[in-house]
């Protein structure tokens, strides 16, 4: 296991390093690192789109839901 944070990257139950994958610095904490050091160099960029989509996602039905019920209390 390259990385502490690495252990559970198999069932993807890790964090990505962001700094692993950095050209010239890498990682300064190397084996000891909480943070996974097995996932590609965007898995950190991918994990945070799908989180910040979701709660985009999520907060567009709570808006829709509000104007349907704000429109059956104006009839």
């Amino acid at each position: 296991v390259p990385s502490a944070g690495s252990v559970g990257h198999a069932v993807g139950n890790c964090k990505p390093c962001a700094f692993f994958h950095r050209s010239g610095e890498g990682c300064a904490d190397g084996a000891a690192c909480l943070f996974c050091h097995l996932c590609d160099a965007d898995e950190k960029r991918r994990r945070r789109r799908a989180r910040l989509d979701s709660i985009r996602e999520q907060k567009q039905k709570r808006q829709a839901a509000a104007a349907v019920a704000a429109g059956a209390l104006e009839h």
